[in-house]
């Protein structure tokens, strides 16, 4: 009898324990999936499931290694890392002491910033992208929220929210997609780019453009334009007064730009990507 209690007890434990592991696919037709965490490491992906144009957004205080892989790594088009930066090497990842990004050779956005400006303005969160580490709605002073990181990556890397995989302490081994992520939709919520998209009463044109760009704003308040590069540097500003505006980009390098829109108190109210021919 002892035998069969402690057998079960053993099946009871299993369970529990693979409930307790078990990751979430927030949307099974998404494409953007997202790894943040306060400790950085050494991060594997291993892309084992066939996802058309993925997009990888990465975040960290520390610095980490990311290597993608798998049968289908060839299918990321876009990897972003953003986060403090910081040096210190809580998981003993080897040299070099900085953000690496490797395995990604089909990506055509590949960028490295640190301390990027949020792209969502949340009053739980903080204005640039430090870290974060855990799927509440306020993760404290100096972190990110979950619904400021899906927006960031979304407004540089494009696509649908697929999963979100958040946690504090180092990454080890091999994180396989098809396992998903903790998702942070039920506790933190996600606020995605197309949701500050008010296209009925404000829009960006011609896009692609060879020159200028028009905006025309109704009654949503814009005060502000900022245009930043896909390295995350702001390459214009500029005040808006008038309901119809137009900004000159023919100087511009051809390439893809980020378009937004901001009122008088610094909020987002609309963002785009332009491609300037």
């Amino acid at each position: 009898m002892n035998k069969i209690y402690t057998l079960l007890t053993i099946i009871l434990v299993f369970t529990y324990s693979n409930k307790m592991n078990a990751q979430i696919i927030c949307d099974s037709t998404g494409n953007l999936i997202i790894y943040s965490n306060y400790n950085g490491g050494e991060l594997t992906i291993n892309v084992d499931e066939n996802i058309p144009n993925l997009k990888i957004g990465l975040e960290s205080y520390c610095f980490e290694h990311v290597t993608i892989t798998g049968a289908y790594a060839g299918n990321v088009t876009g990897v972003w890392w953003t986060g403090y930066n910081s040096m210190n090497n809580n998981c003993s990842t080897p040299v070099p002491f900085a953000p690496t990004i490797t395995g990604a050779v089909n990506a055509t956005v590949d960028s490295i910033t640190p301390m990027a400006t949020a792209t969502y303005n949340d009053p739980d969160g903080w204005p640039t992208m430090i870290m974060c580490y855990q799927c509440i709605f306020n993760p404290g002073a100096l972190n990110n929220s979950p619904a400021q990181v899906v927006h960031f990556f979304q407004t540089y890397l494009g696509g649908t929210f697929r999963y979100h995989f958040t946690q504090y302490g180092c990454w080890t081994g091999t994180y396989n997609v098809s396992d998903g992520g903790n998702c942070c939709l039920v506790q933190g919520g996600t606020v995605s780019v197309n949701d500050v998209d008010n296209s009925d009463e404000l829009f960006i044109s011609p896009n692609p453009t060879t020159g200028a760009i028009g905006i025309r704003n109704y009654e949503l308040g814009i005060r502000n334009v900022l245009i930043y590069d896909v390295m995350g540097q702001l390459v214009f500003q500029s005040n808006i007064q008038n309901s119809k505006s137009e900004i000159n980009i023919s100087s511009f390098d051809n390439g893809i730009y980020f378009v937004r829109l901001m009122d008088g108190d610094g909020n987002m109210v609309y963002s785009e990507k332009v491609i300037k021919e």
